[in-house]
């Protein structure tokens, strides 16, 4: 498609380059066709597992070879050592490297560093420049993020000889714009002249509390201007295939256990638990309690307090949804096992997806819930990277949790370029719970996510 010529023409450009382009753009593709044109040998692409398939499948359709570096940690190192003339092919030959995140940050030398844990910090230190590889490419680069994760620390100070370094992602600061820093300091060693997180947010943010920290004037439009210079940003709409949505809202209220539930576990910090009452200390812990509340489950997870929301899947799914496939996001486990026996007693289709269902069999479910419709009941952080669901056009969202990062790559899991059919997606609500704050707050959360990718987008300059 023309955005990715313009985006494999631009990056022949750039030493370091950062695809920001939207989900379904075809950011895999566009990185094999610029790796083929620039002659590299040895690419190593580090992904989420779940999106490991996904390249393979794509450098199948090219006729390229790769390797998944998997298995023990001898063989690990092993496959990501392997010449071209190990696999009995010309030293000229390409090969790519797939690897898994978390792999990589249990076999760190193949980046070049060597961890060391004590009882209160992680060290990550350079033992070589890592240059084995032509290319490194980082896909959902926001698996970086954090700058104090040991996979962000492994990247950010492994690779540093490495000739070209990738990053790809849709919405690259899903929580804010400290997102951007680690990733940035993969590409280029640090980000605006400052080669440390702790002294960039110190010298370009400022906070009341300690916990939430607030840009310096001009420091938004700063940011945005590094980005211009180092990323091609692409959104759907700018590519000339932005689909239609229609968003719904479906109101439930709560039943009198359900809101007892919630109540002590906001106020009291407690839940009931077969013979007694559990306490917790811990507010992220109350949270989850409160999560399962307003799903309409108990804050154990064992129990249905409310089962409106799952009346209302059965009467979709069995009304005007019928024999369509729909993806429904749960956040809860408890509630996809609860959400299958309702809807299987209502001889209903119904698909489970979590992360203790195997990879390839999860793959198996998806492809045949697209032939034969019915529900796919996904839990959202399974889903968040490399499934395409595109077989749907209706999504519903069960549960909701806080993570905007997860609710974008979810929402966007219907959407193919070539659909020209418009996209429904409801929200399941419980009133005066979390649900509706949270809702709210991804809506807001989104839309400054992509505030600066909308400013790069608006330069005159830009790629």
């Amino acid at each position: 498609m023309k955005h990715q010529n313009n985006a494999v023409h631009w990056m022949r450009t750039v030493r370091h380059p950062a695809l920001f382009m939207d989900m379904r753009l075809g950011k895999t593709l566009t990185v094999i066709r610029w790796a083929v044109g620039a002659g590299l040998t040895r690419v190593l692409v580090v992904a989420p597992r779940t999106v490991l398939q996904a390249w393979a499948d794509e450098l199948d359709r090219e006729g390229e070879a790769y390797t998944i570096v998997e298995g023990t940690p001898k063989k690990r190192r092993f496959l990501a050592r392997c010449t071209a003339q190990e696999y009995g092919q010309p030293a000229c030959s390409r090969r790519w490297f797939l690897i898994g995140y978390e792999t990589l940050r249990c076999t760190p030398d193949i980046a070049g560093v060597v961890v060391r844990k004590t009882d209160k910090r992680t060290f990550v230190n350079p033992v070589n420049d890592g240059c084995d590889w032509d290319a490194v490419v980082l896909d959902e680069s926001t698996k970086i993020k954090n700058p104090k994760a040991t996979i962000t620390k492994v990247c950010t100070r492994g690779f540093r000889g490495v000739p070209h370094r990738v990053i790809l992602s849709g919405l690259p600061a899903p929580e804010g714009l400290q997102d951007y820093y680690s990733q940035m300091q993969f590409l280029r060693g640090g980000f605006m002249n400052v080669g440390n997180f702790w002294a960039w947010r110190a010298k370009h943010f400022h906070s009341d509390d300690g916990w939430t920290w607030y840009p310096n004037a001009g420091v938004r439009e700063a940011i945005t201007d590094r980005i211009g210079q180092y990323a091609f940003v692409m959104t759907r709409q700018e590519a000339g295939i932005g689909e239609r949505r229609v968003r719904q809202r479906r109101h439930f209220g709560m039943t009198i256990d359900q809101r007892k539930a919630f109540v002590n576990a906001r106020d009291q910090f407690e839940r009931k638990v077969d013979g007694g009452v559990e306490l917790t200390k811990w507010a992220m812990v109350r949270f989850q309690w409160m999560l399962r509340a307003s799903g309409g489950m108990s804050p154990d997870g064992q129990h249905v307090l409310n089962s409106a929301k799952f009346r209302e899947l059965v009467n979709l799914l069995t009304g005007e949804l019928k024999w369509q496939p729909v993806v429904v996001w749960f956040h809860f486990n408890a509630e996809i096992e609860a959400a299958a026996r309702i809807l299987w007693d209502a001889k209903v289709r119904a698909f489970r997806v979590t992360g203790e269902i195997p990879v390839d069999q999860r793959h198996e479910r998806i492809a045949t819930w697209g032939e034969v419709g019915g529900a796919l009941l996904i839990q959202e952080k399974i889903g968040q990277f490399g499934i395409d669901l595109a077989a749907a056009d209706c999504a519903i969202r069960f549960s909701h949790g806080f993570s905007q990062e997860v609710w974008n790559q979810s929402r966007d899991r219907i959407v193919h370029p070539k659909k020209k059919r418009p996209l429904l997606d409801i929200d399941f609500i419980t009133s005066n719970s979390t649900d509706d704050a949270i809702v709210d707050l991804q809506n807001m959360k989104r839309l400054d996510a992509r505030s600066v990718l909308v400013r790069v987008l608006d330069r005159e300059d830009r790629p």
